[in-house]
């Protein structure tokens, strides 16, 4: 299983494009903060079909833990080639 981050986009960064060379299937999403993805668990992605993160995201929405504001806006997706 392979594994990829898609990053959000925010006022100082551009959004995380996946464009897999061979076909995959989505074993699992892990999503913090409920962004908007163009797929699904158990979804089968075509090559050369492209999977991100459709929302942008405001760095305020980030969680804060002892005043540091976290770098997390970002989905992690398991894969597996196909």
């Amino acid at each position: 299983m392979a594994q990829i981050k898609l990053y959000a986009a925010t006022p100082f960064t551009v959004a995380t494009v996946f464009t897999p060379e061979n076909n995959i299937v989505i074993d699992s999403i892990e999503n913090k903060y409920d962004l908007n993805v163009n797929f699904e668990e158990s979804d089968t992605i075509s090559s050369g079909q492209s999977i991100s993160i459709t929302s942008g995201m405001d760095l305020e929405d980030l969680e804060i833990i002892n005043g540091v504001r976290q770098e997390d806006g970002f989905v992690i997706v398991e894969y597996t080639k196909i």
